[in-house]
């Protein structure tokens, strides 16, 4: 069921693809998704970025997506291929996408929910789409969004409503700068920006890159510890507040409350029925107890 995007969104949430590292950001996705309600907040996506956007802004579960691309890659004798998933990726991220997206995939990222960022030839301009037709128009646009020349179907660039499209990560990567993943009203509202090579994260140091692209060529385990770290991420970033602007879900607040609560709960009785007067004193200014203390020695 499609959901309306109230104006201006709680937050943007932007998501540079790099590759391999789509399912790191899968699972800064999956702590997002579990925490907070992200229906209230806008997709910016780029690339891999761009089908992470597509599958948040459908609610999709990530390790619901993990599992269906590994089974997909055994399906198609990815594992056995000498060539790996190269010519064949493309097919298979279509068929992935086609599977897990719900039919009303268009309109719940339509309505500036989803924009998603293409790279268009001969010029290497850069193109947002925000409106889609259908679902089968969605998996195009995220399809060209993710286009590496000959790796995905050997051919240099993707066709899109008549055009001709690669890589929208293209100039992010080349110049570490891009106006499209921080869209036209980012300023008015809080951005967060999902780039691994920015989030200071230890697997792409010291040749972790290439490591992690060797080890998940052929591993699910491998695969999984990057969704896993990139979980650990998002958790470190929420105990550090930086999440304070997304709203949380009904049941996360629920939960937030009943913390509360027991904290409430372990204050020691002195403490908590000085508290409780402070809460009595409708005409004077509520001072945490130690100041109210000094304040009645002064009087």
């Amino acid at each position: 069921m499609a959901t309306n995007l109230l104006a201006p969104p709680q937050a943007i949430i932007s998501w540079p693809g790099y590759g391999i590292m789509f399912f790191w950001q899968l699972g800064v996705l999956q702590y997002l998704q579990e925490t907070y309600d992200l229906t209230q907040c806008a997709m910016v996506g780029s690339s891999a970025g761009a089908l992470l956007s597509v599958l948040a802004a459908c609610g999709v579960q990530p390790q619901a997506a993990l599992d269906r691309a590994y089974e997909l890659c055994v399906e198609h004798g990815v594992f056995k291929r000498p060539l790996g998933l190269l010519g064949v990726w493309g097919g298979i991220v279509r068929q992935w996408l086609q599977e897990l997206l719900p039919a009303d995939a268009a309109q719940r990222c339509s309505n500036g929910h989803v924009q998603l960022v293409l790279t268009t030839l001969p010029f290497l301009r850069g193109q947002v789409v925000s409106e889609f037709k259908d679902r089968d128009d969605l998996v195009a646009a995220a399809l060209a969004s993710a286009h590496l020349p000959f790796i995905l179907d050997w051919r240099l660039a993707a066709a899109w409503r008549g055009k001709r499209c690669v890589d929208g990560s293209l100039m992010y990567i080349l110049t570490r700068r891009c106006r499209f993943l921080k869209p036209p009203g980012s300023s008015s509202c809080p951005l967060l920006l999902f780039d691994p090579f920015a989030c200071g994260t230890q697997l792409l140091s010291a040749g972790g890159l290439a490591r992690c692209i060797s080890l998940a060529s052929n591993s699910k385990a491998a695969v999984q510890q990057l969704m896993s770290q990139g979980v650990a991420h998002a958790q470190r970033m929420a105990a550090a507040g930086q999440f304070a602007a997304l709203p949380l879900k009904a049941g996360a607040l629920a939960a937030a409350a009943a913390a509360a609560a027991a904290a409430i709960e372990r204050v020691p009785r002195g403490m908590q029925q000085q508290v409780d007067d402070a809460a009595d004193l409708p005409d004077q200014v509520k001072l945490p107890p130690p100041m109210m203390q000094q304040q009645q020695q002064q009087q």
